[in-house]
């Protein structure tokens, strides 16, 4: 396990976003996203691991029609939706979230550029397999 890991779930969360937007592998596209435009706002376990975000849409990140790209939608999403399962690491389970399983985001309305948004993200199960706990979080 990593060294000097936050107990506090929001420093928590904030540890391992630095990891993933500063971390020398990791010079992409998708980790400047993350560490220039999303802003992780709270975190509790209780009642389940769940991460709150902000998002302020930026131009560079529109497609031609001045609104947010989807695939900037899904990456955004990706990172927060991984942040929850930072919350529940331990030795040898979740000290990096690694790749999301599935990634299906239904898109109801346009973000516009300068629109602010919140994105709230809970884990409602980790299993053994892919979260590789012992338990469920109740």
């Amino acid at each position: 396990m990593l060294d000097n890991v936050p107990k506090d779930p929001l420093e928590r969360a904030r540890f391992y976003a630095n990891i993933f937007a500063e971390g020398s592998k990791n010079k992409g596209w998708d980790a400047a996203i993350t560490r220039e435009h999303v802003t992780l706002t709270s975190a509790s376990l209780i009642p389940l691991p769940r991460v709150t975000a902000r998002f302020t849409v930026v131009s560079s990140l529109c497609n031609g029609m001045g609104t947010l790209h989807g695939g900037a939608t899904a990456t955004i999403f990706d990172f927060v939706t991984s942040m929850p399962l930072t919350l529940k690491s331990e030795k040898g389970s979740w000290e990096f979230p690694g790749v999301s399983r599935t990634l299906n985001v239904t898109y109801l309305d346009k973000a516009s550029n300068g629109q602010e948004l919140e994105i709230e993200a809970e884990a409602v199960k980790i299993g053994k397999r892919l979260g590789r706990f012992d338990e469920v979080p109740k």
